[in-house]
């Protein structure tokens, strides 16, 4: 009996050294607290039952993966925004200096005196003063040659009639 009991303790010893020596096995049976905001930041239920050294070295694993994840997409983010943002001041900047080219040609600046609202001003105030001051004393406005059309038709008809009868 006392040989029984010998080999038990020496298998007993056995496998409390080898639990000792292997640190993964001792890793999965050690227990730790679960941190609520590291459980919250990988995405896990931060109230589990059970949670091992082994655990939360798997969910730092997680942690640091997800972090590098993160800012890498924000890198790229940030890269496309740069390149978006670049484009699209590059292309308000044509565009107002496109409009400001054509200002400068219709209204003119202090480089270019001569423009076209310049050329066009004068010759528009000159055509409308020239109309009323050049016009004939006999030309009919629209309005009294159609009056006058009305009249002469009106005219030509009754004498048609008269001649008729």
């Amino acid at each position: 009996m006392k040989d029984w009991k010998n080999y038990v303790l020496l298998l007993c010893a056995l496998v409390f050294v080898a639990l000792v020596s292997c640190g993964s096995l001792v890793d999965r049976v050690t227990p730790v607290e679960k941190p609520k905001r590291s459980a919250i930041y990988v995405g896990e239920d931060p109230n589990q039952g059970w949670f091992s050294q082994w655990d939360a070295k798997e969910m730092r694993s997680d942690i640091i993966i997800q972090h590098r994840d993160i800012n890498l997409w924000l890198l790229r983010r940030a890269e496309d925004d740069k390149y978006a943002y670049e484009d699209a001041v590059g292309f308000i900047t044509v565009s107002i200096k496109e409009g400001k080219d054509l200002q400068d040609i219709v209204i003119g600046d202090e480089t270019h005196p001569v423009s076209i609202f310049g050329i066009l001003g004068p010759l528009a105030g000159g055509a409308l003063i020239g109309k009323e001051v050049f016009k004939r004393r006999r030309d009919y406005t629209p309005h009294d040659h159609e009056t006058a059309v009305s009249k002469a038709y009106k005219e030509g008809v009754e004498a048609g009639k008269k001649t008729a009868a």
